[in-house]
C-alpha cells in the first residue's frame, strides 16, 4: 500500500537517508510520460486512466496493481500527488532552460515557500490526472492535513 501525508520535509529526509533524492520536476514528468520511449500518452502509460490509476481509493489499493508505464513504472498517474524537490514558481518555465530545468533556486519570497506537487490524488477526476497537471503545497515540517494524499518517490544514483 502507498504511504500517504508525507510532508515535504519527511519526504526530502527519507531520499537523503536511502542515499538518493526526491526528483526535480522536469525528471518526475519526464518518468511520468515515458522517458525516450514515450508514446505520448495522457496518463503515465495509457490514454485510458481506468487502466492505470486507482481513482477514488483513498489509499486502498496495491501498489502496482494497474499497469505501468513504458519505464516500467508504476503509479504515477491517479495514485497520490508526488513531491518534488522544486520551489514552486507559476511563471518559471516562461524562463527556464529548455533541457532539464532545475527549478528556481529560492522561493519566489521567504513568505511564499511552497513546493510542486504531481501526479494527482485518488480522489481527483481524470482531468486532474494527465502528466502535465501540477500543484504545490506550503512547507510543513509536521505531518498534518496539509499533505493529505501526498507520497514522494526518491531517485537513487545507480
Amino acid at each position: 500500500y502507498p504511504m500517504s501525508t508525507i510532508p515535504w520535509a519527511g519526504a526530502q529526509a527519507f531520499a537523503e537517508w536511502l542515499g538518493g533524492r526526491l526528483p526535480t520536476e522536469a525528471e518526475w514528468e519526464f518518468a511520468c510520460r515515458g522517458g525516450n520511449q514515450s508514446q505520448n500518452y495522457l496518463y503515465s502509460g495509457s490514454n485510458d486512466i481506468v487502466e492505470v490509476a486507482m481513482l477514488h481509493s483513498y489509499n486502498n489499493y496495491l501498489v502496482a496493481s494497474k499497469k505501468q508505464n513504458e519505464l516500467g513504472i508504476y503509479d504515477m498517474s491517479g495514485g497520490l500527488m508526488e513531491w518534488c524537490h522544486d520551489f514552486y514558481d507559476e511563471n518559471y518555465y516562461q524562463i527556464s532552460p529548455e533541457f532539464n530545468p532545475q527549478g528556481p533556486v529560492q522561493p519566489s519570497t521567504p513568505e511564499n515557500t511552497f513546493y510542486v506537487k504531481r501526479g494527482n490524488t485518488l480522489d481527483m477526476n481524470a482531468e486532474g490526472c494527465r502528466y502535465f497537471s501540477r500543484d504545490y503545497e506550503g512547507i510543513d515540517f509536521s505531518i498534518t492535513t496539509t499533505a493529505y494524499l501526498t507520497g514522494f518517490r526518491a531517485i537513487r544514483p545507480l
